[in-house]
């Protein structure tokens, strides 16, 4: 869309009749917004700088915490061998199952009662229930 005859107007949204953009306009005409500083940002960034620290001439920060990683490591800490195994190897996969009475299928039943689907039953309600007290004496470890 031109203004004054010279330049386009970069505000004005034009489309054709189904709705697209007509060629040569931008949707966002000021362009990405400027990444917002952030303790994340500034951390990353200082992790890649030299560090300066006495004796360090070449290595910087991101370098010198894997390497007291492994040193931690070597020398036995646990949660330092699991912290680099996981970033590895990933975490190990926690398997997830849902089984039947006795580890079986599980058996789902429809009924449709005169050709009609069911309807919802009055009885049920679909808020959430608080467990009984006498409910708690079933779960597991709960003492009797």
């Amino acid at each position: 869309m031109v203004t004054n005859g010279s330049q386009p107007n970069k505000t004005a949204i034009n489309r054709d009749t189904n709705g697209k953009f007509l060629p040569g306009n931008c949707a966002n005409p000021n362009g990405r917004p400027k990444k917002e500083l952030s303790l994340l940002s500034v951390l990353k960034e200082e992790l890649t700088k030299i560090a300066p620290l006495k004796g360090n001439k070449d290595k910087t920060w991101i370098q010198l915490i894997v390497m007291a990683w492994m040193v931690g490591a070597a020398k036995g800490n646990p949660i330092l061998i699991r912290e680099i195994l996981d970033r590895v190897d990933g975490k190990v996969a926690q398997p997830i199952g849902l089984s039947g009475k006795d580890g079986g299928d599980i058996k789902i039943v429809y009924e449709i009662i005169n050709g009609n689907t069911p309807k919802a039953n009055p009885d049920i309600s679909t808020q959430p229930q608080l467990p009984s007290e006498d409910s708690s004496k079933h779960r597991r470890g709960a003492q009797l």
